[in-house]
């Protein structure tokens, strides 16, 4: 891609060698909730796995400013990547119980250091005009992942779901712990965490200041509407665990078709990726299309009758589209409106803000699923149907300024 020669050095490195991370993560992550209902795992014991194990994505949230600016952004992108993936990979790989699962879940929490720290090579250094298509970039890796499913398909099918993915598991911790030793080799440190370094050795003591950051965030009104918005659509995402759980109970769907659902997901995230190229969407417009089709997708999803093969590809082609549009959009817009001094403060409060908000959605969801698992639906939509809201303001809020420097 040409927008490669006009990155700096380590974003070029950074986004060569994430596809390897973002075959195996999202491929591993996909079967999880499926793994963890094989074993026979109720749905109440998984959600609430999910809402213990965002208590440690908060608290880790809470630390990963000071540990990435005392550290370097290169030494916790290291260590938070084996903490939070290497890690939790090895423990998937044999995990057959409540505690092992959330062992491994809790540790890959702790993603929010690594996280941070991915951020920041990925925005710093970098300039804002080539921001959005890196944002793009890594989005359609996360949905192009989706490929792996053509050799998971078969694998699923001849040796069974348990052995299959314990097996990718495995192979996964070996080739991340890998790609991520060579990340660190042949990335240098940004300027602003040479800065950070710097500071931190001179004395200067390190104060999380949350509270002001949080301030700030909410003193900006385009600010505020988009982490509202951001709230809403990932209380309603940290739901969809029990989505891949109601194809096979509800549906009626074999491991082996589900397996093939990522194929669909990485054929739709090409397409969306080239077409929003040219048509060259705004990112307001971005964030409305991204809500309305998600919310598109579960009413279709609620409507498919058991056995619809067609109408589930349907919904998951509609669910990917959803899931791109809205990445790509909110990652740039949040980023550009923050000031350059307060980008890494901002981003991780606010990353704190969400996490925080949504720590009982993934229990909530397990524990509806078990009353009625139309439940879950139910409340999905009513959360994007807020969240169209919370972006129809925005774009108003956006036309507002846009109006003001104008006469000005």
């Amino acid at each position: 891609m040409k927008f490669f020669a006009n990155l700096p050095r380590n974003t070029q490195v950074q986004l060569k060698l994430e596809p390897f991370n973002s075959l195996l993560n999202t491929t591993v992550l996909f079967y999880i909730p499926l793994l963890m209902k094989a074993v026979g795992l109720a749905e109440s014991e998984i959600g609430l796995i999910g809402s213990i194990s965002m208590v440690i994505g908060v608290l880790s949230q809470l630390v990963a400013p000071l540990i990435v600016d005392v550290l370097g952004r290169r030494k916790a992108l290291v260590l938070g990547t084996y903490l939070s993936w290497v890690l939790p990979m090895i423990i998937w790989s044999f995990a057959a119980d409540f505690v092992g699962f959330l062992m491994a879940n809790m540790f890959n929490n702790m993603v929010r250091i690594c996280s941070l720290a991915y951020y920041c090579y990925n925005t710093e250094d970098v300039d804002d005009a080539y921001k959005p298509a890196v944002f793009s970039y890594l989005s359609l890796l996360g949905h192009g992942s989706g490929v792996m499913a053509l050799v998971m398909v078969p694998l699923v099918g001849h040796f069974g779901m348990i052995p299959t993915v314990r097996v990718l598991a495995a192979l996964s911790a070996v080739v991340i712990g890998i790609v991520s030793t060579v990340r660190f080799l042949r990335m240098t440190e940004t300027s602003v965490g040479l800065e950070a370094i710097a500071a931190a050795r001179a004395g200067r003591r390190y104060r999380l200041e949350i509270l002001p950051s949080l301030r700030i965030l909410l003193a900006d009104r385009s600010l505020r509407l988009l982490m509202l918005a951001e709230i809403l659509w990932n209380f309603s995402a940290a739901m969809n665990a029990f989505m891949i759980i109601y194809l096979r109970d509800q549906l009626g769907f074999s491991a082996s078709m589900i397996s093939f659902l990522p194929a669909v997901s990485a054929a739709v995230g090409l397409t969306t990726f080239f077409v929003t190229n040219r048509v060259r969407l705004k990112g307001s417009s971005g964030l409305l299309l991204g809500t309305l089709s998600s919310a598109l997708a579960l009413v279709l999803l609620y409507l498919i009758p058991p056995g619809n093969v067609a109408a589930v590809i349907v919904f998951y082609a509609l669910h990917t589209l959803s899931l791109y549009v809205f990445g790509t959009a909110h990652g740039p817009l949040f980023n550009i409106s923050v000031h350059q001094a307060n980008k890494t403060r901002i981003f991780s409060v606010d990353q704190l803000a969400v996490l925080t908000a949504i720590i009982p959605a993934s229990y909530l969801s397990g524990y509806l699923y078990e009353i009625d698992p139309l439940l879950v639906f139910y409340v999905r939509i009513g959360l994007l149907a807020m969240c169209v809201l919370v972006v129809v303001l925005f774009i108003l809020e956006q036309r507002r300024l846009l109006l003001s420097s104008v006469r000005s």
